[in-house]
């Protein structure tokens, strides 16, 4: 840090003491006065979309220019909102804190940056109190400490960051892009590998032995035999990351998984319902009730064919289109599973299909590990530019 810099606190910073928001209730959205909630700040300290209005307010959580409001509580806590005036007015919610920066100190945008530091990161995970919700208070937010250089200094910095950050924005939004047109690409190509109109098509119940659901029975952190559940499901494949495990002899042995057992994910929220996945490993595991083993005739039915087309978006709709659904589960029973209309080409042909899309498959996902590694580079570009500003080095 250069000799002329000094540090401050955050309550030093501010012209008054740094405080809460109205707890007024949210209406529709008036055209006149916007109603800025924690959920509503984004990652990168942009507003979303949901736009409301306060029912009632008082002029003191009115934001003023230059004002930044923390949030405090819940998921959220850290994230960081600077005002700059507009047309409307914006009042700011009770789980925000309200800093009001002494412009002619402290450059609010300057100030806004270092909100976006590891230091700042690294303060907000360090003072989180212990509760059911993380919270951070006004008291605990004034104490946070800053590098502060002459107020021209400050205004040099955030031109620098404005231009840098505004750069790698750019990348960042074409690799995100490029992130998405793969997933999509991959998706395409899916659909076109089942999109033969001369196979034969046959209710799934009619190619399967039965449909049957896992264990019930309580399972904990350690023992022998892993039971494999909702979360275990990822992307078409198993994940082994967080595993439960048993060591009950009799579901051991009446739930033990084979090479080749197709898994369907049949309760969860509504956007995992229908996942499905390949169990093929060299240990013993079993599955929990919430899952589905499709016992399917192996003569007429390649696994990986099958899990490709149940996780395809046309099959994905399908399902979602008749699931059981309550507040934050949905469903699909194995007897409305029985009823899929499968496409049935010959297992040679499957087979050739599944090499196809498991060559696809390697491509896509190394394209997927390029773009995000940019998206991951850009983000420590950030905070190296970030680390330059406050040690005087930018």
């Amino acid at each position: 840090m250069k000799k002329d810099w000094t540090i401050k606190k955050l309550g030093e910073l501010s012209t008054e003491k740094m405080s809460y928001g109205t707890s007024a209730p949210s209406c529709d959205y008036d055209g006149l006065v916007r109603y800025i909630r924690i959920t509503d700040i984004n990652d990168d300290g942009t507003l979303n979309e949901d736009y409301v209005s306060p029912k009632s307010y008082e002029e003191k959580h009115v934001l003023k220019d230059g004002d930044i409001v923390f949030a405090r509580t819940g998921a959220t806590v850290g994230k960081t909102y600077c005002y700059h005036s507009s047309n409307e007015k914006y009042v700011y919610a009770g789980y925000l804190i309200r800093l009001r920066p002494d412009k002619t100190i402290v450059n609010p945008d300057y100030l806004y940056y270092t909100t976006k530091s590891k230091e700042y990161l690294d303060f907000i995970k360090n003072s989180q109190a212990v509760a059911a919700q993380p919270n951070v208070n006004a008291e605990k937010y004034s104490n946070f400490e800053i590098p502060l250089p002459p107020l021209e200094e400050q205004k040099r910095i955030v031109a620098v960051l404005d231009k840098k950050f505004a750069q790698i924005e750019t990348l960042k939004t074409a690799a995100e892009k490029n992130l998405q047109n793969t997933k999509q690409l991959f998706q395409s190509e899916l659909e076109k590998a089942f999109s033969n109109t001369s196979w034969e098509k046959k209710r799934l119940g009619d190619l399967c032995e039965s449909f049957e659901y896992g264990t019930s029975k309580k399972s904990s952190p350690n023992g022998k035999v892993p039971v494999l559940r909702m979360g275990n499901i990822q992307n078409r494949e198993l994940d082994f990351t967080d595993l439960v495990y048993t060591n009950d002899e009799i579901e051991i042995e009446k739930f033990m998984l084979h090479k080749g057992d197709v898994l369907f994910n049949r309760t969860n929220s509504p956007e995992w319902v229908g996942k499905t996945a390949v169990f093929n490993e060299d240990f013993p595991a079993i599955f929990a009730g919430y899952i589905i083993r499709i016992n399917y005739d192996r003569k007429r039915i390649d696994p990986y064919f099958l899990n490709y087309w149940l996780n395809s978006d046309s099959t994905m709709k399908y399902g979602f289109s008749i699931m059981t659904s309550s507040v934050h589960q949905a469903n699909i029973s194995g007897s409305k599973l029985a009823e899929y209309l499968f496409p049935l080409p010959p297992l040679e042909e499957q087979k050739h299909i599944v090499v196809h899309l498991d060559s696809l498959s390697e491509k896509v996902h190394q394209l997927k590990e390029i773009y995000t590694k940019q998206l991951a580079d850009c983000d420590e570009l950030k905070q190296s530019l970030l680390q330059k500003a406050f040690e005087g080095e930018l």
